[in-house]
């Protein structure tokens, strides 16, 4: 039964010497019977690294035959004869001989089913990853932190193909080691195709993988990698949906390993993950840039014929005594409708500048309260057709740092859109200073924003289900320039619940130049963006 046994089995005696080795311990661990009879099992088959862990419990089960492992089932990893590790599941007994003890064992490698777990849950996290992911620069290195530290390799790297070079580039190094000769060696490397692993995967569209770096022809870093231990490699290609190589996936390992073709099936199904998320996110970036070029040439359109109808209206509003009924009314909801779209064609011009990082700041000393209050007053009539309470609660503060024009903007959109969301109801302006920042408040007591829609609600043409339901115009471009331009300022801008119902926007100003990103350079403070 033994020597037919689809298990391995050992024997080990007292003194923990090997007594028998059936045929499947000498396919699963590489030893013969003849080799393996007489050794010393926990030499043979412990790894190095649990050696010292396991010598106590060894050291008591040789001498008692007792031990907390005995009559139970479990798993371990186990060394082979050619030095790598595999998962084993085995079950321990013991027997009195009456002048000492043997301890068998039957061992079942369990390195399939490690694998189709390890797999699973490695996939899991990948895509857990790239659901979540925003911005993917964030999301790179957490996909090789999560492939390479589940799949047990040491170091990964990540590749990107840009296509207008025609260059494959090191994107992203896992575990990242500044200053390390192997990391710095795969970022400075400029690779075209069937250049070195990464242009010969993009350019065969294939995986490779080598048990020794050392052999891998035109390999590049050879001497960075084998100074950091480095010997195995596996290189991926990251394909999109049309089969086009978007970039190349490495890992490497400090051990030798053998070809494993159905690990390289299963994260080739990884890698098809990740080629298809850069090819969306690639293609959600080309889509924004034309977006941008079409809004800024058709705001640019618009912009000359309006800024003529609004020049002959006022001509026209010169003589409204001479122009019979109801011609002045129709010329007043004419220039207010212009007004209203001239209003809306800068906002997009203005936006698609921002975007391009085209829009130059002019800062000097401003007097936060001198531009609210200014703000207030502008918008009473506004106020007044909505039949909203407007009120300002303006401290004197201490000069702040800024664009006058661009902060006044800020306060414009923000009552603006308070107005819009509180009909019938009141906002207030408030400007105060709290400890090295200047702070202003604009609350409503309108409907409030729903919790789960404040962090879009400074995404460009994002509308809330609040505008929807209370039929709002505009064109959800006026709380994303109000948010760039604060952070151009270096400043912050919150959005909270208003005590008693409402929405209350805050924004802090820092009130020194250096404070606002400036230095001592107080010509452009801001970058000059």
């Amino acid at each position: 039964m033994i020597e037919t046994a689809q298990d391995a089995f050992v024997s080990m005696d007292e003194r923990g010497l090997v007594v028998e080795w059936n045929p499947q311990a000498e396919r699963t661990f590489g030893w013969t019977r003849d080799e393996a009879v007489g050794r010393e099992l926990a030499a043979t088959l412990i790894p190095p690294r649990h050696r010292v862990r396991h010598r106590e419990g060894l050291r008591r089960l040789l001498s008692t035959g007792d031990g907390p492992l005995l009559g139970r089932r479990f798993e371990v990893d186990a060394l082979h004869r050619e030095g790598h590790e595999l998962p084993v599941e085995l079950t321990i007994s013991a027997v009195s001989t009456g002048t000492g003890w043997l301890f068998h064992a039957f061992l079942h490698e369990t390195t399939d089913r490690r694998r189709a777990q390890t797999y699973l849950e490695v996939q899991h996290a990948v895509s857990s990853i790239l659901a979540e992911a925003g911005k993917p620069k964030d999301a790179y290195p957490r996909l090789l932190a999560a492939i390479v530290g589940g799949m047990r390799w040491d170091r990964g790297a990540l590749w990107l193909v840009d296509e207008a070079a025609q260059l494959i580039r090191c994107h992203e190094v896992w575990p990242d080691d500044p200053g390390g000769s192997f990391t710095n060696a795969s970022r400075e490397l400029r690779l075209r195709a069937g250049e070195g692993l990464p242009g010969s995967v993009w350019q065969r569209r294939e995986p490779c993988w080598f048990a020794d770096v050392s052999h891998i022809e035109d390999f590049r870093r050879t001497r960075a990698a084998t100074e950091g231990g480095l010997r195995e490699a596996l290189a991926l290609p990251l394909l999109g949906r049309r089969g086009a190589v978007l970039g190349v996936v490495e890992f490497f390992a400090t051990r030798m390993g053998s070809p494993d073709s159905e690990l390289v099936e299963m994260l080739g199904a990884v890698g098809a993950q990740i080629g298809q998320f850069i090819e969306r996110a690639r293609e959600a970036r080309e889509a924004a840039r034309l977006k941008e070029e079409f809004l800024a040439l058709v705001s640019h359109e618009l912009h000359t014929p309006l800024t003529t109808l609004l020049g002959y209206l006022d001509l026209a509003s010169r003589r409204r005594e001479d122009l019979p009924e109801p011609v002045p009314r129709y010329l007043d909801v004419i220039e207010r409708n212009a007004r209203r779209l001239l209003r809306l064609v800068d906002d997009l011009l203005f936006g698609a500048e921002l975007q391009a990082g085209r829009v130059r700041m002019e800062p000097e000393e401003v007097e936060l309260a001198q531009i609210c209050e200014e703000a207030v007053e502008a918008a009473r009539p506004r106020a007044e057709v909505a039949g909203v309470e407007l009120r300002g609660g303006i401290e004197t503060v201490p000069s702040s740092w800024g664009d006058p024009d661009r902060l006044a903007q800020v306060v414009d959109n923000l009552l603006v859109n308070a107005i819009k969301f509180a009909p019938g109801g009141c906002v207030e302006v408030l400007v105060r200073a709290e400890d090295e920042v200047a702070v202003i408040e604009v609350s409503d007591t309108g409907r409030g924003v729903p919790e789960d829609e404040r962090e879009r609600l400074f995404e460009r043409f994002y509308r809330s289900s609040t505008t929807a339901s209370l039929e709002a115009g505009g064109l959800g471009l006026g709380l994303s320039i109000v948010k760039t331009i604060v952070d151009l300022h270096q400043g912050e801008l919150e959005v909270r619940d208003r005590e008693g119902g409402g929405t209350t926007f805050r924004v802090l100003l820092p009130r020194s130049p250096s404070q606002a990103g400036g230095g001592e350079d107080r010509s452009d403070p801001l970058g000059g963006r």
